[in-house]
């Protein structure tokens, strides 16, 4: 193989693997930019937003020197931007594209240490220079491979772990979440500018200088790693903890005429909220009332001085113990049942239920 040919296989895989990160981030989002039932072409936009975005900056990167930084955040923001399209919160794409980052650069870091160890084994006592790069290709190719699989080993369990709570991040939030990564950000390009330094025709390299690197680097990247995956079980812990202590600083059940059931005969009836609070200065109970009929599809609303028209929820004073609220139900509704949710305006939890039969024709 010669220099040529070896340069052009270089460009081929780095070719490969920008195609392979940008379906990588893809995929990282995917989860949480779509629904079950939403439309196949609006998932299609959203998924060719995200690669897009990575594919087209990334190309620009090839023309551009000193690019590394610059096309990392023009990323980050161009997703950022759009999230609103997306349907995801804004703080939490930003979130994400900086872990994305982070843990590509940590994943190239553990690799390197290999790298510096493999590189040599392929070329030593080669003399021919086809040779030294037809090894030198084998090399890279393995090394390649290599830091794709461990890069999405990291990315699969940060992915994982964030799917099984969504988080809702505020500004505050957001600060305390993106630290680490940022931390392993800036300590990975730090390295990276000294694995090799070239002044004034001396060659400096760190591993070859400071062999002790070569097992310190991995490991505070798998340290940062770990401090990544620890901050956001932390948070996510934290956040399961206040909305139970939430729920159970109230609690609600609803009733019509005093029974958790029974028959109505009017299309506005009246049924009880009643509510316990935990502590005589909790705050005031807020939910949604959702009323649905045979077939699970919404057949009417909640009226009267506790409902918010505009917001279309419940606002139960603090102390109230037990309040009538008047129900619609739609003139178009036939049906046999009528069942009444209280919900959880923030989780959807359901706090109570009550179905009642209905006759009305």
């Amino acid at each position: 193989m010669s220099e040529t040919e070896f340069v052009l296989f270089q460009n081929i895989i780095g070719g490969i693997e920008t195609f392979l990160y940008a379906v990588c981030l893809t995929a990282f989002f995917y989860p949480f930019m779509t629904e079950k039932k939403e439309r196949q072409g609006s998932k299609l936009k959203k998924i060719l937003i995200v690669f897009g975005s990575y594919i087209a900056i990334s190309l620009i990167g090839n023309f551009v020197p000193a690019y590394g930084w610059l096309g990392l955040m023009i990323v980050i923001i161009l997703l950022t931007a759009s999230s609103g399209y997306l349907g995801m919160n804004r703080n939490f794409t930003f979130f994400m594209g900086i872990i994305f980052f982070c843990i590509r650069n940590l994943s190239m870091l553990i690799v390197e240490s290999i790298d510096f160890f493999t590189s040599r084994y392929w070329v030593q006592e080669k003399t021919l220079v086809e040779d030294i790069f037809r090894n030198a290709s084998l090399n890279y190719i393995f090394i390649a491979a290599f830091r794709i699989f461990l890069f999405l080993i990291m990315l699969f369990v940060v992915g994982h772990r964030l799917g099984k709570q969504k988080i809702e991040l505020q500004i505050r939030e957001l600060c305390y979440l993106i630290l680490t990564p940022i931390v392993a950000i800036l300590f990975g390009n730090i390295i990276v500018r000294l694995w090799i330094v070239v002044k004034d025709d001396l060659i400096f390299q760190l591993y070859e200088q400071y062999p002790i690197f070569l097992g310190i680097v991995p490991v505070i990247a798998i340290l940062f790693y770990a401090g990544i995956l620890i901050t956001i079980v932390s948070y996510q812990e934290m956040e399961k903890l206040q909305e139970e202590k939430k729920r159970q600083s109230f609690q609600v059940s609803l009733s019509y005429k005093g029974k958790n059931g029974g028959t109505i005969f009017s299309r506005r009836p009246l049924i009880d909220i009643n509510t316990t609070f935990a502590n005589l200065f909790a705050d005031d109970v807020i939910m949604k009332l959702k009323v649905t009929g045979d077939n699970d599809c919404e057949i009417g609303e909640a009226e009267d001085r506790f409902y918010d028209s505009v917001t279309g929820l419940i606002r139960i004073p603090s102390g109230a113990t037990s309040v009538r609220q008047l129900i619609n139900i739609r003139d178009e509704y036939h049906g046999n049942t009528v069942t009444i949710t209280a919900l959880d305006t923030e989780t959807n939890a359901t706090l109570s239920t009550l179905r009642l039969n209905f006759e009305n024709d």
